[in-house]
């Protein structure tokens, strides 16, 4: 721990929805539009007293989850007489693995140790919690047990952080990327309690939280989950898989030195994540529901991949196609971005919301990305068919042509892999839309809209106050446990 680290630090990341490039973004020559969200991963990291040199204890607690014990490490925190690094060693961890919090530490205790010169003592003992806003977790059942409907305003009277259920294990996901906001925030905190700061940081933490992701998931996925984690909203390219092979192969865990050479942001042949900005426009929101079903992403992936494979003319052809009307989209809201700052563009909207056409070039902008995303969600569809996978399933068609048909809403559909976990929706924020689209989703007992909104941020350091509501929510967990 660096001498000026404090006593606690928090950071979190934001959740992730893929409006457009699902299974795109798994090969670099493509894009991805991802959407950050208001709904984090929070992690906190305070040293304790005790502990005996040259080791290093962890404990990461999951209030969320009460029947899962705290999870204990002991690392050797000593410098390696072979290397000349710290290697953080594991001497003893939980007997069940949690492959993401395993790998995240580790990657992370390594990695942030080679950026203080010199090498600091590492603390002795560490608590860490990692808390969910409540929009990662399906709350249906918090919502019947008060009584209350499936709807944005009862979801927004719900405590902060509840229990979904007992256990990790049993309960069903939202598709914002739970897996991927947690890691990231988790090297995230480690990283602002070792070094003392995020900024200038962020391209190291991205790094070392898609390597740990990937250990975790045992090979190299999309990435765009990490990425939206670290940097928030932005079109995404993925790195290539190459950069990392050797260290994702070796049998034992790397050392600090493969790590630093397949992971430092200012090395040519590095990890390296293409980044281009992005934004939603004003007034064009983002709506994300939880279908509370789920589906198994990597077993969709697979089968989409063997397709691929099998039948690489057609597939690289409906590629190319969905690849330019994503692109196109991207440039259509990027022209809205531009024209927000002139006269008449909240009139356009208004005009457009309201089922009326009208002959000025925002309303052909309007116009066209409608278009646009109606005819993505046809192709991401009928890729879906060809592939023999329910990249929208018959199930949420009817949801999705329900949302596709209020007056205001640009485009709906499956984020990412597809699936039946999720939809999301933009449209323009007016009163009647909003309204006309909550009707519309309340037709479907299954669903329940998200209080989460789309987000320009990635991580944020939490360490004053530890975030209001995390800090409020810690102050009696800490007291209980320690």
């Amino acid at each position: 721990m660096a001498s000026h680290a404090p006593k606690a630090v928090a950071v979190s990341s934001p959740g992730k929805a893929l409006i457009a490039g699902g299974y795109l973004v798994l090969d670099p020559a493509h894009s991805g539009v991802v959407v950050a969200t208001s709904a984090r991963f929070h992690t906190v990291v305070r040293s304790v007293e005790g502990g005996e040199e040259g080791v290093l204890d962890v404990t990461v607690h999951s209030p969320q989850f009460p029947a899962d014990p705290p999870r204990k490490y002991r690392f050797d925190a000593g410098v390696s007489e072979a290397t000349g690094r710290r290697e953080f060693a594991v001497l003893s961890a939980p007997p069940a693995p949690n492959k993401f919090i395993d790998h995240a530490l580790r990657v992370a205790l390594q990695l942030s140790h080679t950026r203080c010169t010199p090498s600091p003592d590492p603390a002795r003992a560490l608590h860490i919690y990692v808390l969910a806003d409540n929009d990662f977790y399906s709350q249906s059942a918090n919502l019947a047990a008060r009584g209350l409907p499936t709807t944005r305003a009862a979801l927004a009277s719900l405590p902060a952080f509840l229990p979904p259920g007992p256990t990790l294990a049993n309960v069903n996901k939202t598709g914002l990327g739970s897996s991927a906001a947690l890691v990231t925030s988790l090297v995230a905190a480690v990283w602002r309690f070792v070094v003392g700061k995020l900024e200038g940081e962020v391209g190291w933490i991205h790094n070392a939280a898609q390597f740990a992701h990937c250990l975790a998931q045992g090979k190299v996925g999309s990435g765009f989950d990490v990425s939206s984690a670290a940097v928030g909203t932005h079109v995404y390219r993925r790195f290539d898989a190459k950069t990392i092979a050797g260290i994702m192969g070796d049998k034992t865990a790397p050392t600090t030195a493969a790590l630093l050479a397949a992971l430092d942001p200012s090395l040519a042949t590095s990890l390296r994540t293409h980044v281009a900005p992005f934004a939603l426009p004003p007034r064009i929101r983002l709506l994300l529901a939880d279908v509370a079903a789920g589906s198994h992403t990597p077993s969709l992936v697979a089968r989409v991949l063997a397709w691929r494979a099998a039948c690489p003319k057609d597939a690289d052809a409906r590629w190319r196609a969905l690849d330019d009307g994503n692109m196109r989209a991207v440039d259509l809201f990027r022209a809205l971005e531009r024209s927000s700052a002139g006269p008449g563009y909240d009139a356009a909207l208004d005009v457009w919301a309201s089922g009326m056409k009208k002959g000025d070039e925002i309303g052909y902008v309007l116009d066209e990305l409608a278009g646009v995303l109606a005819r993505g969600r046809t192709g991401m569809r009928e890729m879906g068919e060809q592939a023999g996978v329910p990249i929208e399933p018959v199930e949420q068609r009817e949801l999705l042509d329900a949302c596709a048909g209020v007056p205001g809403v640009l485009g709906a559909g499956v984020p990412g892999a597809g699936g039946y976990d999720a939809v999301f929706v933009l449209y323009i924020d007016t009163p009647a839309t909003t309204q006309k689209l909550d009707a519309a989703l309340a037709r479907f007992p299954n669903v329940t809209p998200l209080v989460c909104e789309a987000s320009a941020t990635g991580l944020v350091d939490e360490t004053e106050g530890c975030g209001e509501a995390v800090g409020e929510y810690l102050r009696g967990e800490v007291g209980a446990r320690e």
